[in-house]
């Protein structure tokens, strides 16, 4: 229709296919499929993605950070503590080579993704050693700040720090 070429699109471009419970009915949602299959066409990026934690479930089950998490605010799935990051590990190279202020590269972490690839084996969906750091670290803070606005400040800012490692404005020297 008016002079535009029909393209002809690939349904799936990473290697994992997307959880066929994505729909809401249970089966795969071929809609969204179809939506990040054509935009990653036209970005050039596979944009096939997973769901992570920022502060992996397991904080929970630790009594005395799951309860102070809980008083903080912080629940294992609420929006602020999951990022979408990447499954195609080309694409996360890519966008990790892009500078900061790259439009793409912002509008990636201004919509909630992580410039780190998606690991589905991992606890907290990103494979890199931070999910033990982070229980080590909140298991510290409960014993160490009697003060529970302190505690809250604290927990608060090393949730953005661990966000800000995902989205790759932290790298940690190892």
């Amino acid at each position: 229709m008016f002079g535009r070429k029909k393209v002809q699109l690939a349904l799936r471009f990473a290697n994992d296919p997307r959880p066929s419970h994505s729909g809401p009915d249970g089966r795969s949602n071929q809609g969204a499929d179809a939506a990040i299959a054509a935009l990653s066409e036209a970005v050039g990026l596979d944009l096939d993605f997973g769901t992570a934690y920022i502060f992996a479930p397991s904080h929970w089950r630790i009594p005395e950070v799951g309860d102070m998490l809980r008083t903080a605010g912080i629940e294992p799935n609420m929006k602020g503590n999951t990022l979408q990051l990447l499954k195609s590990p080309a694409s996360v190279v890519k966008l990790k080579a892009m500078p900061e202020d790259h439009p793409l590269r912002a509008a990636l972490v201004e919509v909630g993704f992580g410039i780190a690839l998606y690991d589905p084996d991992a606890e907290n969906g990103y494979s890199d050693g931070l999910v033990t750091m982070q229980a080590k670290t909140l298991k510290d803070f409960a014993s160490k700040y009697d003060d529970p606005k302190a505690r809250r400040y604290a927990v608060y800012d090393f949730h953005s720090w661990s966000g800000d490692v995902m989205k790759g404005k932290v790298v940690i020297q190892g």
